[in-house]
């Protein structure tokens, strides 16, 4: 029973390290993700117009309520509604 007990607190000793192990390389990859992300520009804020194109693509993309899929189609601006209609 005695070895037995060595034995087990040998292995919990192996894990307690292997923990330790891992514990130091996780804060390894998460410093080197934070100086990533510390680099990487912002990126731009979308415009107007980029926003109501997104909006318009969106819209065009989903079904109808019958269940009928609607092909994308070309947008044409329209200086009356100030925004695409399609064409």
């Amino acid at each position: 029973m005695a070895q037995n007990l060595a034995t087990l607190r040998e292995i919990v000793q192996q894990l307690t390290a292997g923990q330790d192990q891992t514990a130091r390389e996780i804060a390894k990859v998460e410093s080197a993700v934070m100086e990533i992300l510390m680099k990487m520009p912002e990126p731009p804020q979308p415009t107007a117009v980029t926003a109501l194109i997104s909006t318009a693509a969106v819209s065009i993309a989903h079904p109808t309520s019958d269940g009928d899929s609607i092909a994308p189609a070309t947008l044409r601006y329209s200086p009356r509604s100030a925004a695409p209609r399609p064409a």
